[in-house]
């Protein structure tokens, strides 16, 4: 589905204005997918087969490259981008942030033992944590544009390097004089899991 049919789709979902523009009567968008939640779950799954499907051999790539396609990918088709927060603040306990996981797995267990991630990463909290930074620059890239005046092609490419560096530093080796090795041996909260509030 393009952003315009997931509009139409949503728009089914809240009326039968909607429904009508959508070219379905609003019992059967209910019937088909059960609730509102159920639709964008569809939808965004739907983003992410084609997604898949476009790029078979992005399972292969090293971690970096993988990590900046996926970057790229989300700037340039943010529509899944859209989708998945309304799923995670709907409290969606069927929402799935990492689809295809065991797939990512498989990559990430390559990275290590090839030598594309230290063998001392942390390889899921490092695609994790570029995920969740992929995400928050998609949604919020606009209006970061308008509050530093950037135009927005030239924050784009300013943050992909930025988040090129940041993906770089991961595929480093650690060493004993490294800020995370140093939080370490301090126990800085700064690593420490949280054990709840």
């Amino acid at each position: 589905m393009r952003r315009d049919e997931l509009d139409g789709a949503r728009q089914a979902v809240g009326s039968e204005a909607g429904a009508a523009e959508a070219g379905v009567n609003h019992g059967q968008i209910y019937q088909y997918f059960g609730t509102r939640q159920s639709l964008l779950r569809a939808a965004a799954a739907d983003l992410v087969e084609r997604r898949t499907a476009e790029s078979d051999d992005h399972w292969d790539l090293p971690f970096r490259e993988r990590r900046q396609a996926m970057f790229r990918h989300r700037v340039e088709e943010p529509e899944l981008v859209r989708l998945e927060p309304l799923l995670a603040l709907d409290g969606d306990d069927d929402f799935n942030p990492l689809p295809r996981f065991e797939q990512t797995r498989r990559s990430l267990e390559r990275d290590l033992d090839s030598g594309a991630l230290p063998e001392d990463a942390d390889a899921v909290a490092a695609h994790v944590m570029t995920t969740a930074a992929q995400m928050g620059y998609a949604i919020f890239r606009e209006a970061y544009a308008r509050d530093t005046g950037i135009p927005l092609p030239e924050l784009d490419e300013r943050a992909a390097q930025a988040y090129a560096r940041m993906v770089t530093g991961l595929t480093l080796a650690s060493t004993e004089d490294t800020p995370v090795e140093e939080a370490r041996a301090e126990g800085s909260p700064a690593w420490k899991p949280a054990t709840g509030t």
